[in-house]
Parts: structure tokens; sequence; C-alpha cells
């Protein structure tokens, strides 16, 4: 494994990461936006953005860092991340769904990877996992012509679950033509089995020992510009004069859960958190 000394930051927007204690095994840095959950989560507007910026300034947060964002609602603030980049990077990403629609607003959960392919620095996009087809309404999202224009490759999720899944990997990495550029690894573990990894999304099928096998060689072979970390349990939420996003949290997201229920999805998450802490050599905290 390589060197990679990342700091790592809880960017806590639904408290779902705090509930986890891992402050108790490595050293987080936590930014408090909770607060502005109302202004960031499902789309953020301009006043959640300046905020979000504005505290995240406050600290050493270019590039090598390690960041967990709470819930996939948020995934969108990855782009804020990728922004901090400085070099040309390779970005892969997974995610049981694209999120790539051209659909406004910029900051989105479900169009941020769209964003992303777009930025001057961000050479390709990897999109690891997806489940999700592409018929007649792919003309309308933008993920068909990024694709077209060898913008993005994708290795789906049906392929991650085939016994030559690490071959498959291997062989789009090297048709990717990385060569020695870094790579930003972004995460939403709604990429995983319900059984392994329950979030509030509809989840995937990779198992965490795939996802393991791929971020390993990941960081044996690359530089790594930073991680981001997706898909805890936020669970719902009410949003205070915003309808739309109250509409979405009714249909996207599990009925309300007991303290039991998610005590027992904390502890899940809580070991996948680890496993990818220690694959990225994280350092714990000392004894």
């Amino acid at each position: 494994m390589r060197c990679i000394n990342l700091k790592v930051f809880n960017l806590d927007t639904d408290g779902s990461v705090k509930r986890q204690e891992l402050y108790k095994y490595f050293n987080i840095n936590t930014v408090e936006l909770k607060d502005i959950r109302n202004n960031l989560q499902f789309y953020a507007d301009k006043r959640g953005i300046q905020e979000c910026v504005k505290r995240i300034n406050s600290y050493d947060w270019g590039s090598h860092n390690l960041y967990f964002l709470g819930s996939g609602d948020f995934h969108h603030l990855t782009l804020l991340t990728l922004e901090k980049v400085a070099t040309p990077f390779i970005l892969i990403i997974f995610d049981k769904h694209t999120d790539c629609s051209f659909l406004y607003p910029k900051y989105h959960c479900g169009n941020w990877m769209y964003y992303a392919a777009k930025l001057q620095l961000c050479e390709k996009v990897i999109h690891i996992g997806s489940t999700e087809g592409r018929g007649v309404l792919s003309r309308l999202m933008g993920i068909s012509k990024l694709v077209e224009n060898g913008r993005i490759a994708i290795l789906r999720g049906e392929e991650c679950d085939e016994p030559d899944y690490m071959d498959k990997f291997k062989r789009l990495i090297s048709e990717s033509n990385m060569e020695s550029l870094p790579v930003y690894v972004s995460i939403d573990k709604d990429v995983l089995l319900k059984s392994e990894s329950p979030c509030d999304w509809d989840n995937g099928v990779m198992s965490m020992a795939i996802l393991g096998d791929m971020l390993s060689y990941i960081t044996d072979c690359f530089e790594i510009a930073g991680v981001d970390i997706t898909g805890e349990m936020g669970g719902k939420f009410y949003y205070r004069y915003k309808p739309v996003k109250n509409i979405f949290s009714f249909f996207e997201h599990p009925s309300a859960i007991d303290k039991s229920q998610l005590f027992d999805i904390d502890i899940k998450q809580r070991a996948i958190n680890l496993e990818i802490l220690e694959i990225f050599g994280v350092k714990h905290v000392a004894n």
C-alpha cells in the first residue's frame, strides 16, 4: 500500500456518522452542518453552499482528505470537494445510481456527477456498481452523451457480482489510460447489498468483500487525491418551507425507524466505515 496520510473530516450533515463514534478509533475533524441541513439535503441552495464552504474553509480541506458526508442525500457535496483538487485527476465512483442528470440545480444528489465530469481538471470518470438502466429516457440524461464522448466509463453492478469481477475492473482501469494521474474515490454505500449496508435509498448488488478488493487495488496502484463516503442512514426529515424536498423524502426514503433498528444499522455502517478507513491506511488514535 502506498503512503497516503489522509486527514479525516466528518461533514456532519445529519448526525449519522457522529452516532457511530468513529472518533474513538481515528482522529476526525467535525464540521457542524446540521443546522443548515434544510439548505443542503437533496439539493443545495445558494445560501447552503456559501455557508458550507465558509465553514469548511476554516480547515485545510484541499487534496489528500477523506470526507464523511452522511446520507446519500448529500452526495452532491462531493462536487465541492472536487472543486478544491488542484491537479488533474481521475474520479472513481462507487454508486448504485448514476447521479448524472443535467437538470437544475448544480449541487443536486441526482446530477452532481454530470458537473463533476465537466470539471476542467477531471480527466475521466469511472463509475462502478450502477444497476440503473439507460432506456429511451437516457437521451434526456447527461450520462448518455458523456459515455459516448468517452468522459465516463461504466462497470455495471451485475458485472461486479461475477467471478471475474477483478479482471473486468482492472481491464476498465487499464483501458482508461490513467497513467500516473492521482485518483479521487467517491463511495456511496448504497452500492452494497441491503443486508450489509441498509441506507436511505435502494441498494445495489455488490458485497463489501468485492468493494474492499477494488479499493485495495486502487490504494496499491495509484496516488490518492481524496476520498469521500456517503450512504449512512440519515432518516426522514421535515424541511421547513421546502415542499419539494418533503415530497422527495416521502417517496424516496423508508418509513421512520425506531431506535433499536437505527442502533443495529449504525453498527453495520460503522463496521463498513472502519474497514474502508483501514484500507486507505488512516492512522488509528494512539492508545
